[in-house]
């Protein structure tokens, strides 16, 4: 069952006027369908299901960039530091923060500056806020949550009950994105009775609509029902996306207290008021609730019908949530139907949305990352200037007051202690010299630090996107197979007869082993300890071939050794025989299945430390496109194989740890790998 949010009761309430109109702007693909989903299936962590459906209020939400210049230009030329001045640079703070929240957040600290510098506690206070608004954008809720503590001390201090009503409610959600409920409860519950006491209608019924997804988190279904009626009932002349997003709430609890009727109804009076409004991923998430009531019922049918429609209005906008939610509901229902071949269909499309979102959210992690990371470093500046600041002020005095000593002194005895005068006089260019050397050494000292401290992080970091981007693709690698093998084995159970499902399974087993043991290689790459030696070549040639004997495609080969003349060749035997194991299995899973000539030769020339390996197959080769890449990680060659990617990259590895070189070469007759060290 799909979740929908209603406004959070926050400072964005009372600026809807900034905010671009969705049926002019296209809408992002919302996240909560996944928070309800985990939801529904008993998450260890429902809290989850809450923090994906905030995001998802958010992201709902797009400013125009052709105001946020607007705006900027006004300020330009203004000019002005004070109240009129910030008031506009909270506006244009505002028409920033959610598609800009970095350089939003650079305007916010210019106006707790300003603010606090002019004595201005209330606007310093609603700069807080906004900071805070910036660092939950970004994801950073620790500072985000150290923020709107900060901000609600200074509107406590300056009486302001609405502000501080939204205060706690801001508090509130960052306590309940740490699964701290009773707090968050208690944060909202404060909040919706200043607003009753103030007469703050508008927040009263965003309150109760967070309230309830508190009681929600909890699996605390009838108090969550009743707060989410209350939310409703006290939206009065709210529009009608608030009210379709409280009935949407109500239609899910009803579906979890299998209510279904009920459930039904909500759902579909939501979708009127979202087809109202044109808001297709809305409809579509509505269309998937009400036929995952179905499909809980039984009405197997009507549960195809709804999740079809979900599907394709969800996959026209990209809403990949919900085309992986439908899906998934699709999959359940074919297979209650016993129409195997239709529920492994369904399968493999949800994998595909699920594996889209993942990406997705790798390249938010990523991109939050970097934005820390310039955060960090535009603080860490502002201290060294700040540093660098109080020195040159104190050397500053330091020069003024030996300057005022030395001309008092000058005056009172600039005749009788001429002598004396010219001395002090020396001592003191001298002491100015030394201070002068000392300031210029300590500012050096402080860029060099400051340049080395820029070069580590950028090394650390480029050294933390390598291996996020090596362990994700071989997750993906490893986990795509075991992904189809469950769904084999789930289908397999239901299916009459599970036996003509176990080549499928065995064919997805051998993908997986063999993308294990290139990440053994690897690693047994990475951390050998090389120990050159004369090396048995027929011995190894031989080893790799028994190795390789039971892989898909072997009897189909001829493999031959030309290594006549070759003498006492010096190398590490394990990287040789890593080496050849990469090449010989590439020349099976590249062959020309069916042809009667598939040769693999290995030729071998040199002596001592000075050879050259040649692997010569008959293959399919490389395509043209692939082959300036051939050696880079996760790279194939060819598209008719589904191999991990790794066996080239290896080779490349090994051969830069033994200090050698790799060359490929691709001919209509076949391929030709060249390993040399000289």
């Amino acid at each position: 069952m799909l979740k929908s949010n209603g406004q959070s009761p926050n400072e964005l309430a009372s600026v809807r006027t900034q905010i671009i109109s969705p049926l002019a702007t296209p809408r992002l693909a919302n996240p909560v369908v996944l928070g309800l989903s985990c939801h529904m299936l008993k998450t260890p962590r429902p809290f989850f299901c809450i923090l994906i459906c905030l995001l998802g209020a958010l992201r709902l939400m797009a400013q125009d960039p052709r105001q946020a210049d607007s705006l900027y230009k006004d300020l330009l030329a203004y000019g002005k530091h004070d109240t009129i001045y910030l008031d506009k640079l909270h506006q244009l703070e505002i028409s920033l923060v959610f598609v800009k929240p970095d350089s939003a957040l650079r305007f916010t600290r210019q106006s707790i500056s300003i603010a606090e510098s002019i004595g201005d506690k209330w606007r310093m206070a609603r700069a807080t806020n906004m900071q805070g608004n910036c660092f939950k954008v970004m994801n950073m809720h620790d500072r985000a949550l150290m923020s709107y503590l900060e901000a609600l001390k200074l509107f406590e201090s300056t009486g302001d009950k609405k502000w501080i009503a939204n205060l706690h409610s801001n508090v509130g959600l960052m306590q309940l994105n740490d699964g701290n409920y009773e707090q968050a409860l208690r944060e909202q519950q404060t909040a919706l009775e200043i607003r009753k006491e103030i007469g703050y209608f508008k927040g009263i019924s965003a309150a109760y609509n967070t309230i309830g997804n508190v009681y929600s988190a909890l699996e605390m279904l009838p108090e969550a029902l009743h707060y989410y009626e209350l939310a409703l009932d006290s939206a009065g002349n709210e529009g009608p996306y608030n009210k379709g997003a409280y009935m949407g709430n109500i239609g899910n609890i009803y579906g979890m207290l299998e209510q279904y009727e009920s459930s039904r109804q909500m759902n579909r009076e939501a979708y009127e008021l979202h087809r109202s409004m044109d808001l297709m991923q809305d409809m579509s998430r509505d269309l998937h609730n009400i036929g995952e009531v179905f499909l809980r019922e039984g009405n197997l049918d009507s549960a195809i019908i709804y999740n079809q429609r979900a599907h394709v209005l969800a996959d026209s906008f990209h809403a990949y949530d919900v085309v992986a939610a439908a899906s998934t509901n699709l999959k359940r229902a074919y297979v209650l139907q016993k129409d195997f071949e239709s529920a492994y269909l369904w399968a493999e499309k949800a994998l595909a949305a699920n594996d889209t979102i993942y990406q997705q959210r790798i390249t938010a992690d990523s991109r939050n990352a970097e934005l820390l990371y310039r955060i960090q470093k535009e603080e860490e500046e502002a201290k060294i200037d700040q540093a660098t600041t109080l020195l040159q002020k104190d050397e500053s005095i330091k020069r003024q007051g030996i300057l005022l000593i030395s001309m008092g002194l000058g005056v009172l005895v600039l005749i009788a202690f001429a002598v004396i005068l010219v001395r002090r006089n020396r001592e003191r260019n001298l002491a100015n010299a030394r201070l002068e050397f000392k300031v210029a050494e300590r500012t050096h000292a402080l860029s060099a630090a400051n340049a080395q401290l820029s070069e580590e992080i950028e090394a650390k970091e480029q050294a933390r996107l390598a291996l996020n981007t090596f362990l994700y693709r071989s997750s993906h690698d490893l986990k795509g197979p075991l992904t189809s093998m469950k769904g084999l084995v789930d289908v397999a159970k239901s299916a009459p007869d599970p036996n003509q499902y176990l080549a499928m399974i065995g064919t997805k087993a051998d993908h997986l082993n063999s993308v294990l043991q290139q990440l053994i290689d690897k690693v047994e790459v990475d951390q050998r300890i090389l120990q050159p030696q004369v090396i048995d070549l027929n011995a190894i040639y031989a080893a790799v071939l028994e190795e390789l004997n039971q892989r898909k495609g072997f009897q189909e080969m001829h493999f031959e050794l030309k290594a006549d003349g070759v003498a006492d060749i010096v190398a590490d035997p394990v990287m040789i025989h890593l080496a050849l194991r990469q090449l010989l299995q590439n020349a099976i899973d590249f062959r020309r299945k069916g042809a009667a000539d598939n040769t693999c030769t290995l030729i071998a020339k040199g002596r001592g430390t000075q050879w050259t390996l040649l692997v010569q197959d008959k293959g399919i080769g490389f395509e043209p496109t692939q082959l300036q890449n051939a050696f880079d990680m996760f790279s194939r060659g060819n598209h008719q194989t589904a191999g991990a990617g790794l066996g080239l990259y290896i080779c490349r590895e090994i051969v830069n740890r033994i200090g050698g070189s790799i060359q490929a070469e691709s001919f209509p007759s076949g391929t030709v790998i060249t390993l040399t060290h000289a």
